[in-house]
This record gives C-alpha cells, structure tokens and sequence, in this order.
C-alpha cells in the first residue's frame, strides 16, 4: 500500500505516517513486543504526526489508510444499539426486582422477621445487573483529559486519531501531554476526578495519529514545546514533515484492478485484526501475544544501541537527545507492529528491523528540524536588519522615532521581546549605523559615514534555511 500510494517525496512521508499510525492502534491491542534487556514487554502504541501544508494530501492520505476501522464501526455501531436496547431492557427488569426485594426487606424488619434471604436475593441482583455495553469508539479527536480517560477506560484501546489535528493540539492543555505519554506507555492510570470520581484504567493502550499544518505546528511548538518535550511525549511522537515546495508534486495514478484488489486486502486484514482486538479486550486483555525478535534482530539492536549512544556523544544532533535515547525503543515497536500487522507466526527478522531503522533514522531528522534554533548570533542580525529596513521606511516622515515609538513597530513587526529589540539596536549602534540625537530621536547613518566594525551586517543571512516554519 505504502508502495504503491507513497510513491513521491511528498506521499511517503504523509502516507507512511498514516499507514503506521494505523498499524499501531491495531497491532496494539492484539500484541506486545518483549524487551531486550528482561523479561518485560512493551506495548505497540505509536504518537504520530503528519505535517504539511494545504493541498499536501493529508486528508487523502488519512482516509485511505483509516477506510477500513470507519467502515467496521460502522457495522458495529448496528450492533451495539441493539446491544444497549437489549441492556436497558434488563436494567429496567432487575431495578424492578431490587425495589420488590427491598420492599420485602423493608416488610420483614418492621414485622420482626429474619432478612438474611431476602439480603442474599438482593447482593444476587446487584452483582448480575447488566453492564453498560462499551461503544466502540477506536478514533476519536476529543484531547481534553476528561474525554481520553472515559474512552480508555470504557474500552482500553483507542485512537486520538484525526486529519484536523490543529484542534487536538489546541485542545491539549499541560496535564494532558503526560497524560498521554503514560497511555502511550501502557502504564496504569487511577485517577481522581471531581466530576466523575476515581476512573481507573489496568493498561491504556492509546494510538496518536494527527494531520496538522506547517504554520499551526510551529504555532504549537512556541507554545507548548516545552512541556510537549519534558513530559516525554515530544521524544515519544514520529513525525513525518512536507514542505510547500512539494505541493502538487503527486502522481496521479487511477486504481487498477490490482490495486483495488489490494485495497480489499489491506481491508480484510484490518478488520481481522479488529476481531482479535475485541476478543481480547473482552477477555480483559489477558491473551495478548508476546512477539520476540530473531537472534539475527537481537544483534542487530544491539548495535544499535551502541550507535545510538555514540550518536549522543557526537554533537550532531543537539536538540534531539531525548529522541536518540528512544531510537532503540521506536524501532521494537515498528518492527513488532509491522510483523503483527502482516501475520507473521515467527520471530521479528532482522529485514523488519532494518526497515524500522531506516524510518526511524528519517523521523530523527525530521525532530532535528522542527527543532532546530537559530543561533543567538543569526537571530540578532535577523532582528537588526528588520530595525534598519523600519528605520529606512520611516524616513519618509519628517520626524525620526524616538526609542519607544521604535520599539512598540518592531514589537508588531515580530520581534517579540525588549531584550531583543535592545540587543539589535545595541548591534545597529556598535556598527554605525545609527544616531541617537539628544532629543532621544533614532537617526539613520548615511552610508558615505557608515564603518562598520562588526562585519555582521553586511549582508541579510537567509534565515528560512535549516528552518521549517519559515
């Protein structure tokens, strides 16, 4: 599929995300994947993420690789109104009989009598009363806390899943990123809540699969980035990332017979896994597949391992040390979903692993992007010369501006920051190109006066390098 679909720069990276986002929320409730170092497992929950912007394909891409959950919810959602009629009828049968019990229990007290029978009669009722049938709800884009524990605790495995993911990412307020870094875990969760008490969830297994735009993940990063990436969801988190530049590059290809026998395959395999997925989770997730690697995988982890942690002592990746620490872990995952998700009976090979490696080496990249700075010193030359291109516009007025009248231009202007503004005018001062007249008033040099000292303005660095919001 991902062959196929993914068959441009552009289409690998969207498709790819939501392929393996898919994959993960299915394979996460029918198996698990042992750990190297003990006897411990770790669950195949995923965070990922697609960022492009409009026009990139993330809708096509996402309603592609999901067809298959929606088109079987679909069908369940039959079943499970009949299920909650067939509920409420009985619900309403035993509260009957509860009241008639209680009313005997009542009788007998007043008259004297012994109520031990009719008290067992009602602990039978109590603990027989039906359960409430738990919706199936695999996909949903509700980020509040609230809404993700009632999910994962109704049905422990579940989906923040959607192409409109700018809302979820809005929707996330601090609590929540550790939150749902701990259902990516597989971690128990008991927590108090006022509205609706202690909720309790054994072992949430909970799948990140969001669409965004360039401009609004950026957005979020300034936001949020910080707890976004202490709270371990931001090392936790693939993503896959399209510049503009690529928009429209798509092959547009018809299906094939072929291909839409393959789609159908893709779909049956899906709704197989969602089978097996309901099974356990009626079982109380008590059947799950532990999957090994093969000695050859094991090897070739462990010199992974190795890599990584020379990786981490190279420098080359400054802003990604607590993706690197998880490099090891994103690949046994991969590997064990991918192995899962195709029906494999054996051990994971060490070709799963090698793909795994290569997509999570791509990832990696990806994460130094997105949070790569801009050094101090580019960024203060960036703000000097955007001060001197005002300072050139406003020479049109017959009054230069004052400090603060420059200050309160540049604060609209993006510079966002009186240290900022003070550190680039301080660089326009140190190389001459400025004045300040004893009324407090900004002057231009002209440029037959001008000499510079520094050297760092002369010429406007091109900032949208390294840089994926610019």
């Amino acid at each position: 599929m991902h062959t196929r679909y993914g068959n441009t720069d552009k289409d690998a990276g969207i498709f790819g995300t939501c392929f393996q986002g898919v994959a993960s929320l299915l394979t996460s409730g029918v198996a698990k994947v042992a750990r190297l170092e003990n006897d411990t497992s770790m669950v195949l929950s995923s965070s990922n993420i697609a960022i492009g912007p409009s026009g990139s394909g993330k809708s096509v891409a996402f309603r592609l690789a999901t067809a298959p959950i929606k088109t079987k919810e679909a069908k369940l959602r039959e079943h499970i109104r009949e299920a909650h009629h067939d509920t409420e009828a009985k619900r309403l049968a035993t509260g009957g009989k509860i009241k008639a019990v209680t009313a005997e229990i009542g009788k007998e007290y007043l008259e004297g009598g012994d109520t031990s029978n009719q008290e067992g009669k009602l602990l039978q009722l109590i603990r027989n009363a039906p359960a409430d049938v738990a919706d199936s709800a695999l996909m949903q884009s509700n980020a509040t806390v609230q809404a993700l524990l009632r999910q994962l605790a109704r049905n422990p495995v579940s989906g923040l899943m959607t192409a409109e993911g700018n809302q979820v990412l809005d929707m996330i307020r601090a609590e929540g990123f550790s939150i749902i870094n701990s259902a990516l875990d597989g971690e128990p969760m008991a927590l108090n809540r006022v509205s609706s008490g202690v909720i309790v969830i054994d072992m949430p297994l909970l799948t990140v699969l969001l669409l965004t735009q360039n401009e609004n993940f950026s957005r979020s990063l300034l936001r949020s980035g910080t707890i976004f990436n202490t709270s371990g969801l931001g090392p936790r988190t693939l993503c896959s990332y399209c510049p503009e530049e690529w928009v429209g590059t798509e092959n547009i290809i018809p299906d094939s017979e072929a291909d839409r026998e393959m789609n159908q395959a893709y779909t049956d395999r899906c709704h197989d896994l969602l089978d097996c997925m309901d099974e356990n989770v009626r079982s109380g997730m008590t059947s799950m597949r532990i999957i090994k690697h093969s000695q050859s995988a094991k090897t070739r982890l462990n010199a992974l391992r190795r890599q990584t942690a020379e990786l981490l002592q190279s420098g080359l990746y400054p802003s990604c040390s607590g993706f690197i620490n998880k490099i090891p872990d994103h690949v046994s995952r991969m590997s064990a979903a991918w192995n899962a998700f195709e029906g494999q009976e054996g051990d994971i090979s060490s070709e799963y692993v090698e793909g795994a490696i290569e997509v999570v080496l791509y990832h990696l990249e990806v994460h130094r992007l997105l949070h790569a700075k801009p050094a101090p010193a580019r960024n203060e030359v960036q703000d000097a010369q955007l001060l001197l291109d005002m300072l050139y516009e406003l020479r049109r007025d017959e009054r230069p501006p004052t400090r603060q009248e420059l200050q309160n231009l540049a604060f609209n202007a993006g510079i966002s920051s009186a240290a900022r503004f003070g550190n680039a005018l301080g660089l326009l001062g140190a190389d001459r190109r400025i004045e300040v007249t004893r009324a407090g008033r900004i002057l231009i040099v002209p440029p037959n006066r001008i000499q510079p000292t520094s050297g760092r303005l002369a010429s406007q660095p091109n900032m949208a390098r390294d840089r994926f919001d610019n």
